[in-house]
């Protein structure tokens, strides 16, 4: 708790104000819409015994069988955190930023 409440303070000016462009809103809704699928994927690994959850990070904190409400509240946090760090980026990062979530995504999912 103690290192997170140091994080916020060291990271609070850190935010660019560059404008936040519908562009950006897209791009942000497609990466949600992908976490969702994934984590509902995710979720649905306990329910099949072939199946384990394969990505290193989701591993370390979800488990190889992860249950349904540690999964949403994994995903939860993700998607905001990935939100207020892109909402932090520079404009022109932005959509790199975003298509490589995305991508990390869409590899969970397929």
């Amino acid at each position: 708790m103690n290192v997170m409440l140091l994080a916020c303070l060291v990271m609070a000016g850190c935010a660019h104000q560059d404008e936040w462009t519908q562009k950006d809103t897209r791009r942000q809704w497609a990466v949600t819409g992908l976490m969702v699928i994934d984590a509902h994927k995710t979720a649905q690994i306990q329910y099949d015994p072939r199946l384990v959850e394969g990505n290193p990070i989701p591993l370390f904190v979800l488990g190889p069988k992860p249950s349904t409400a540690s999964t949403y509240q994994y995903f939860v946090t993700l998607a905001l955190s990935q939100y207020l760090i892109t909402r932090a980026l520079p404009a022109r990062w932005r959509p790199y930023y975003q298509c490589i979530v995305a991508i990390d995504h869409l590899y969970g999912i397929r």
